[in-house]
């Protein structure tokens, strides 16, 4: 309260209805002069801000009708140093104890110091560190729920915070606190249900606080970065969209879904059922892996439930192929990170008959827990690098791949720039496209690929999202590229994956 001493203001006083009309019109009366006399000597001293006691720190003294500050711990924390005064302090002692803190903070020479007037349930929570930090807590019957939305907290259960127990969260965590049991105790944190992330990012004091209008100029760059790393974290992390666009003299319809590898709470895999074979088969294989996106396009031999050589990887095993037969096409990875990182994926091309050395121009492929390898490459770094010799460079001679002028159904998989987007892209019947055609509606701003490599076309692009076929295949497959939410993956893959 700046130079002033502590005083006490309440705002926007209410009156629980077990209280009398007339008891209720006499305390507000009361509580009212109380409060505005505790303002003007705030004023009058100085003071700019002054401490609020909230409505629930207070307690009505029935029949008398005497409105009292409730017990309350009270809490100095300074840089270095921590005072604590447990629950037993009632309205009469806080400017004493609070005389005493100072005392102590000085004689110590503290610095920095912050005072806390804190309810017995109330919890503490501090950041972990100097990044961007945003939460929402919200009431229930029962208690609290505390979404942490950007950065890392720490959360302090009620007590002295020097001994209580503590809990921190990551981005995307929740932590619910039930105030009503008579003993706190440390309660597990558990991920954002994904059902739930989309409105967690939606709260409308969320919106209000990322409006610019609400903030005095020259701010409009920090509340975009907080923008940016909300949708990161909280973009649905599944979604498919079809893309209408007009090239070459044509319209085109596509089908894009998407994947945020920002969000901790998906997971690849690559799933082998040569049954599937038309959009009945395929609609019920996406139903029984409760999917939420299943893709065809893995390359095959002439029997087409047969993969080729190209090495597969699902969940850190190799599922096709030899590692060492790495040494051409191109292959989109995916390794595991922290939580706060999200998934790192990537594309590396590999020419055929060059030279490789196992140890020293690979990666340890061991470190990653989905790889599928396919070709040729038809972006790199935004530009189109597909060409006819660059296909056979990469080990690709089969005509339906290389013939320039060979039109028919594409897929692709794609990043976005910044990696933090995986993308499928399946061209619609009709339509059909060659592969130099492909590749410049791929990066097209209404698609979006930064980086993309091509998948078995023909009868080979498939798509279901959440068990809805949006286009069957066309034939046999003989593997599904599949994405579970950690909900609905089966136990080996949020193992593997560490899903929650």
């Amino acid at each position: 309260c700046g130079s002033c001493s502590i005083a006490y203001a309440c705002c926007q006083w209410s009156i629980r209805k077990r209280n009398s009309p007339t008891a209720a019109d006499s305390v507000q009366k009361v509580v009212s002069s109380t409060c505005q006399k505790a303002i003007e000597r705030c004023e009058e001293r100085g003071g700019r801000d002054c401490a609020i006691a909230r409505e629930d720190h207070w307690r009505v003294d029935v029949p008398n009708n005497i409105p009292q500050l409730q017990t309350v711990d009270l809490f100095l924390r300074c840089r270095a140093q921590e005072y604590y005064a447990p629950s037993n302090i009632a309205y009469a002692n806080v400017r004493q104890s609070l005389e005493e803190f100072e005392e102590k903070a000085s004689s110590d020479q503290a610095t920095s110091c912050v005072f806390s007037v804190r309810y017995f349930y109330e919890l503490l929570i501090s950041p972990l560190n100097d990044e961007r930090t945003l939460i929402h807590m919200g009431l229930t019957d029962e208690g609290y729920v505390v979404d942490d939305l950007i950065g890392s907290v720490r959360i302090t259960l009620p007590g002295n915070p020097a001994t209580a127990e503590s809990i921190e969260l990551n981005a995307g965590d929740r932590f619910f606190f039930d105030y009503l049991i008579d003993s706190f105790e440390k309660q597990p944190k558990e991920a954002i249900p994904n059902s739930e992330r989309q409105r967690a990012a939606n709260y409308p004091i969320v919106k209000t606080f990322l409006d610019t209008n609400k903030w005095p100029p020259g701010l409009e760059s920090e509340i975009e970065a907080y923008r940016r790393e909300l949708q990161q974290q909280f973009l649905p992390p599944v979604s498919a969209e079809q893309v209408n666009l007009a090239a070459n003299g044509r319209n085109y319809q596509l089908w894009k879904a998407s994947v945020s590898l920002s969000n901790p709470n998906v997971a690849f895999s690559l799933v082998r059922d040569c049954t599937v074979n038309g959009e009945n088969s395929f609609r019920r294989f996406a139903e029984s892996q409760q999917a939420a996106l299943v893709m065809g396009g893995i390359f095959s031999r002439q029997n087409r439930c047969d993969p080729t050589t190209f090495p597969l990887y699902s969940e850190g095993v190799l599922v096709e192929g030899s590692a060492q037969d790495w040494t051409k096409g191109t292959v989109f990875s995916i390794r595991s990170s922290d939580q706060e990182a999200g998934l790192i994926a990537d594309m590396q091309t590999y020419n055929a008959g060059e030279a490789y050395s196992w140890s020293s121009s690979q990666p340890d492929w061991s470190n990653y827990l989905f790889a599928v390898t396919s070709g040729p490459r038809l972006l790199a770094d935004g530009q189109v690098v597909y060409s006819r010799q660059a296909a056979r460079d990469q080990g690709h001679g089969d005509r339906f791949i290389i013939n320039e002028t060979e039109e028919t159904r594409r897929a692709a998989l794609c990043l976005s720039s910044d990696k933090k987007q995986f993308h499928y892209v399946l061209l619609q019947e009709p339509a059909a496209l060659n592969l130099a055609e492909f590749s410049n509606v791929l990066r097209s701003s209404d698609v979006g690929c930064w980086d993309a490599v091509n998948l078995d076309g023909g009868g080979g692009p498939a798509l279901a999202v959440d068990g809805d076929v949006k286009h069957p295949p066309g034939r046999e497959q003989p593997y599904l590229i599949v994405v579970y939410y950690a909900e609905s993956a089966p136990s080996r893959t949020r193992s593997v994956w560490g899903l929650p």
